[in-house]
């Protein structure tokens, strides 16, 4: 039987979901509310560029880490920036993890029980006055005393100016619960494109990179860890001018081996041949996993936009390959989606977050839209899209978990409203618990114009922190953080 949760009975389906959409019956929280913002950075005056790409993670205690871009004047060098808290403290002025570089993609961040943070990202660097760039993985080390490590590099390599951007793009982290981490990426290695992998354990140094398998040409990279030391990697593949992709999956062991042959998961050149994008990925400590992607219907080229396309799930029992992929919205023709988020609990239960629109599609990805998610239970199947927002009122923005199993949703909403100034909320579900909590607000529409980039850390004990990057008239480009306090 499936437990009973978010307010409904999970009906088990097997291969497909029905297209029945039920809304969920929240319950009140005794007094959660978001602290005031807090301003870390802002570009007015001398301190003119670009704040981007902002990512946060925090522990029960309360240490918290942010990280971020900052471009000078929105062109190169580009800077890799830094605020921390300790536990009771107050967050720390920015920081500059790097000294300025041609390109930066990233960072990443992610900690650890005992408030340890592993900052990760790529960057590149013009060798001398011609065409070449020096292009570095690098990783920095927050330790739990307040002190910033050395940086290490991973890799490097030399590429071209016009190649800028292929080496080591966006890598991917993962983090298991005993400190143990993963830090994966694509590299150009003798003229092929391959996955690659450089493991740290708690207090030791960084494992020495090693390359795991060749792929053709890929793009999008995510990874996740269990306690066993299995990794669990998934990615989408293409065509060599980007017309098709499709997302492959692949499990290794503790010895970097294949456990399983790579597979493919979703269709790839031909008729039925889409455009997967925006995959996200979750594991338990068992290797019980959820991954989920969307897809652009049809071949982008040029100026033609063929618009979404189905919102596509599959799971991974601890032991075996994947399984599915299942359409979340059902096969009814038309069902259309964006920007799927996952997450898994302890005793394997996913549950995924996602914006859904019925045709015509809207002008934009934010009008019309609904914030949704489904629950897939382990060894079950996929629950029929039960509403977070109302009908054509919400865009999902990121589903967060903890090691407990609490599940926090945060989404945009505001009827009529123009997107950027949409009321931002967040939902949590602790562990257990049969329903979500009334939403509660982040920012207000009066605000909400600053949060042009959320990000979002939930930690045990319904601890949360945000983190997002905006815009307004007074301040210009800044970035703002606020804790969740449940009351």
């Amino acid at each position: 039987m499936p437990r009973q949760r978010n307010g409904i009975t999970a009906r088990v389906l097997v291969g497909v979901v029905s297209a029945i959409v039920c809304s969920v019956a929240f319950v009140s929280p005794a007094s959660a509310a978001w602290s005031a913002p807090q301003r870390i950075v802002d570009t007015i005056g001398g301190n003119a560029g670009e704040l981007d790409e902002a990512r946060v993670a925090r522990d029960e205690t309360g240490s918290a880490v942010v990280v971020w871009q900052y471009a000078l004047h929105g062109l190169p060098p580009v800077f890799v920036e830094a605020s921390t808290r300790s536990p009771g403290g107050r967050w720390s002025a920015s920081v500059r993890l790097t000294s300025g570089h041609h390109g930066v993609t990233g960072p990443n961040v992610v900690m650890d029980a005992h408030g340890e943070a592993i900052v990760v990202w790529s960057q590149s660097t013009r060798k001398d006055r011609s065409d070449t760039l020096r292009t570095a993985l690098d990783v920095k080390i927050h330790r739990a005393d307040g002190r910033w490590g050395r940086t290490v590099v991973l890799a490097s390599g030399l590429e071209s100016v016009k190649d800028d951007g292929r080496f080591a793009p966006d890598p991917a982290i993962a983090l298991n619960d005993s400190g143990n981490a993963t830090v994966a990426y694509r590299v150009r290695h003798a003229g092929r494109e391959y996955i690659a992998l450089a493991t740290h354990r708690p207090g030791g140094r960084w494992r020495h990179p090693v390359l795991v398998l060749p792929i053709g040409h890929g793009s999008e990279l995510e990874v996740a860890r269990d306690e066993s030391g299995e990794t669990i990697l998934a990615w989408t593949n293409g065509t060599r001018r980007g017309a098709h992709k499709w997302v492959e999956a692949l499990v290794l062991g503790s010895d970097d081996k294949p456990e399983f042959p790579r597979q493919v998961l979703s269709p790839t050149e031909g008729s039925e041949g889409g455009h997967a994008e925006r995959l996200d990925l979750a594991a338990d400590g068992r290797g019980d996993a959820v991954l989920s992607w969307g897809q652009r219907d049809g071949v982008p080229n040029g100026n033609e936009d063929p618009g979404p396309g189905p919102l596509e799930a599959a799971t991974r029992q601890a032991g075996s390959g994947f399984t599915g992929p299942t359409k979340l919205l059902g096969d009814v023709p038309g069902l259309q989606g964006y920007s799927p988020s996952v997450a898994i609990a302890p005793d394997g239960e996913a549950t995924a977050l996602f914006t859904h629109y019925e045709p015509p599609p809207p002008l934009s990805e934010t009008e019309g839209l609904t914030a949704e998610f489904a629950t897939h239970p382990a060894g079950g199947g996929w629950s029929p899209p039960v509403r977070l927002s109302p009908p054509q009122d919400g865009e999902a923005l990121q589903l967060a978990s903890a090691p407990d199993g609490d599940l926090m949703a945060l989404w945009g909403t505001g009827i009529g409203t123009p997107p950027e100034f949409r009321r931002i909320v967040t939902s949590l579900e602790p562990v257990g618990a049969t329903t979500w909590q009334k939403p509660v607000t982040l920012l207000p529409e009066r605000f909400s114009e600053r949060a042009a980039n959320t990000t979002l850390a939930l930690a045990d004990g319904d601890k949360a922190t945000a983190a997002w990057t905006g815009y307004n008239k007074k301040n210009g480009e800044l970035l703002e953080v606020a804790d969740y306090e449940p009351g």
